[in-house]
């Protein structure tokens, strides 16, 4: 078996396939898209993290953003902790009034309670408002 690392300042990946490879590489070009999108149709991102490899753009409107280009976001105990960590261990370079996580398809109704207890906010179905390829 193969493996294959994809190291940057950002952080590093692995993928032990071909297939997971050209996944990852898909996923990186999505958020990345993701990113500019929103920079030209939204807000400018002013400072962009990765925290727990994940990119976190920060606006000077006082929003922290995550961006994530998955179809369908469930709440589970992985998903209460990786977010419940966020939502408390979360940098903050400047005064955070929002945090946001924006997804290209949907959450569960579950998903959104749990993330609003957090204090995140759910922006859904992003490919309708930024401009993505497909």
């Amino acid at each position: 078996m193969y493996q294959y690392s994809v190291t940057s300042d950002y952080g590093a990946f692995t993928a032990t396939s071909d297939a997971r490879l050209r996944r990852l590489i898909r996923e990186i070009a999505a958020i990345a898209e993701f990113l500019a999108g929103y920079h030209r149709s939204v807000a400018p991102i002013q400072r962009l993290d990765i925290y727990q490899n994940v990119p976190v753009a920060y606006t000077g409107q006082g929003s922290a953003v995550i961006l994530l280009p998955i179809d369908r976001l469930l709440w589970t105990e992985q998903t209460l902790g990786d977010y419940g960590q966020l939502a408390q261990t979360l940098p903050k370079p400047q005064p955070i009034r929002k945090v946001e996580v924006w997804l290209t398809g949907d959450a569960s109704d579950r998903a959104h309670q749990g993330l609003q207890q957090l204090g995140i906010t759910v922006v859904e179905h992003v490919g309708q408002r930024l401009p993505l390829l497909d």
